[in-house]
């Protein structure tokens, strides 16, 4: 029976053969003349030390791990950047010892840009959603005590970016979260608007998430500029008329600072701060924004007379603050968890030591500690949320599923069976209050954390 001996075994065993004990590999040391790349596509030329020096084979294969960031590397050691973060750079022995030596070398500025489009990435600068923490924020653990009915779910925004489409009639219907069919306007009809909202956008019991959820909605008009915002909002059949409960009289600009709309809870924007489509995707890179999100307002938030269960910038609070915030909280309450807190990640947490084990969750993280997340709603029920687009691009929900695998939602079960659940689970647990988040320190003030946003295309 005839077989062949690997190339390497056959070398070893030549050298062997020649009376001359072949040296294998006992260590690689991985260098580099800098440990980031810090320009757009930019490379770095990495080397292996093999000891000792005259071992046999000192050829040796290079590899990368993108652990949050992203970058390739070709076979003569050449790593070329990809997607901001931290990666580790391997070089294993060749000679079957399969020694390997690493280093990591931190990524960043892959996704700079010199300019954005406002339907992705709309608002000023200086806009709440679009500014970063500063080194100046003074963090406050917000102490949220761990929901029981739900880890997560999701409030969805429906954001219509559409102003050449044909306007649709909206109706006002008297039910919004009380007991009867949104899908049926009053009688007699009052008229509430008409808005370019395409027809095939429909949104209705059989295919919204909840019993009722707050669905409000963010239209631009057909200026281009000006965001029409309502809740909540249903559009059952497609050719169909639409309804609405409350229309918000505080229209906003697509270049403006964007603060308002109709989240009712907060009357904070609908559109920004949103999970669009277009992110936490395979190849989106960070979210460049802070983001909304809602707790339970009877574990987490915290009513006073003098503030009135909120603070800047949300302009109010629930209207059942007064007897609903805080009456299930089992711990001492936190002062400072009001509606409109911002919410972060503290500076001072190393976020790939957090344990998280999905990328979707380290950017998360990541968008959490660089941005932020406004409360802006109360959930009503014992769950945490985050607020995600629907709209006529697609559904956020659906095309995270797609990237990743699994849904966004998760259940209390897999909360600790599930590794997307596992890390919301330490995500939630790391939030802090930035308590000097104000209308004069955005994000907290001093050295923002990221770059300000980039102006909008023309």
């Amino acid at each position: 029976m005839r077989f062949k001996l690997p190339i390497i075994s056959l070398i070893i065993i030549g050298l062997t053969a020649c009376g001359t004990e072949a040296k294998l590999v006992s260590s690689i040391t991985v260098k580099s003349t800098s440990d980031s790349i810090i320009t757009k596509g930019g490379t770095l030329q990495m080397a292996a030390q093999v000891d000792p020096s005259d071992a046999a084979i000192k050829t040796v294969l290079w590899s990368v791990n993108n652990t949050q960031g992203a970058a390739t590397i070709n076979t003569d050691g050449l790593l070329t950047g990809g997607g901001d973060g931290s990666v580790t750079v391997r070089a294993t022995a060749m000679d079957g010892t399969c020694v390997k030596g690493q280093k990591n070398i931190l990524i960043k500025n892959q996704y700079k840009t010199d300019s954005r489009d406002p339907y992705l990435w709309p608002f000023a600068q200086n806009s709440i959603w679009n500014m970063p923490i500063g080194s100046n924020a003074q963090y406050v653990p917000a102490k949220l005590e761990m929901p029981t009915s739900g880890m997560l779910t999701l409030d969805e925004d429906y954001i219509i970016l559409t102003p050449d489409e044909p306007n649709m009639k909206i109706y006002w219907s008297s039910v919004r979260w009380g007991t009867g069919d949104r899908c049926t306007p009053d009688q007699p009809l009052n008229l509430q608007a008409n808005m370019p909202i395409p027809q095939s956008f429909v949104v209705s019991p059989t295919t919204w998430d909840g019993g009722k959820p707050n669905a409000g909605i963010a239209v631009l008009l057909k200026d281009k500029k000006t965001i029409w915002q309502s809740q909540p909002f249903a559009h059952c059949t497609n050719g169909g008329d639409a309804t609405t409960g409350y229309v918000y009289a505080d229209n906003q600009d697509l270049y403006g600072p964007g603060y308002y709309g109709s989240h009712g809870g907060s009357r904070l924007s609908v559109l920004g701060g949103s999970l669009r489509v277009n992110e936490l995707t395979l190849t989106s890179g960070p979210i460049r924004h802070a983001i909304k999100m809602n707790i339970c307002g009877k574990k987490n938030l915290y009513y006073d007379n003098v503030n009135f269960g909120f603070r800047w910038p949300a302009l109010a609070a629930d209207a059942a603050a007064s007897t609903n915030y805080g009456i299930n909280r089992t711990s001492t309450p936190v002062p400072e968890c009001r509606m409109g807190a911002l919410m972060a990640i503290p500076a001072t947490v190393n976020i790939e030591s957090m344990g998280l084990e999905t990328q979707p969750a380290k950017m998360l993280a990541q968008a959490l500690q660089d941005y932020g997340g406004y409360i802006v709603d109360d959930t009503g029920w014992d769950v945490y949320a985050i607020e995600t687009e629907w709209g006529p691009n697609g559904r956020f929900r659906d095309i995270f599923k797609q990237n990743w695998g699994y849904d966004f939602v998760v259940s209390m079960t897999q909360s600790t069976t599930t590794t997307w659940g596992r890390d919301i689970v330490k995500i939630y647990k790391a939030l802090n209050i930035v308590n000097n988040n104000s209308a004069t320190s955005i994000g907290g003030g001093g050295t923002p954390r990221q770059e300000l946003a980039p102006p909008f295309k023309q």
